[in-house]
């Protein structure tokens, strides 16, 4: 769980740095370049998967992923493994007690 948690602080890094350097870019108006997401795929992983698009299921709906910017798709990936990770952590510290144990019952005189 921490494992997750520090890949989800990475990954939102990651998208804060993305997004500076396109802003960056932006405010210098040279050259508009965008990272894109396939960029970081090229880079961390290797070459893109080849993959038909014509081709049903979820693969060309994740290649169509690669096609926006950095910071969007890690940004998002970073919170949402973050809020999963939290929200997991939270139904396994606090199981939900039954009536027999006598916590949820209660006692009128």
């Amino acid at each position: 769980m921490i494992v997750g948690r520090v890949i989800a602080y990475l990954l939102m890094a990651l998208a804060t740095l993305t997004g500076l350097g396109e802003a960056f870019l932006y405010l210098t108006g040279e050259n508009l370049a965008r990272l894109y997401t396939s960029d970081l795929w090229i880079i961390f992983v290797g070459p893109l998967p080849a993959v038909e698009m014509e081709s049903g299921g979820l693969a060309p709906w994740l290649l169509s992923l690669l096609e926006w910017p950095a910071w969007v798709v890690c940004g998002l990936t970073g919170i949402g493994l973050h809020v999963f990770l939290s929200t997991l952590g939270h139904l396994r510290r606090f199981p939900k007690r039954s009536s027999r144990s006598g916590y949820n019952v209660r006692h009128y005189s």
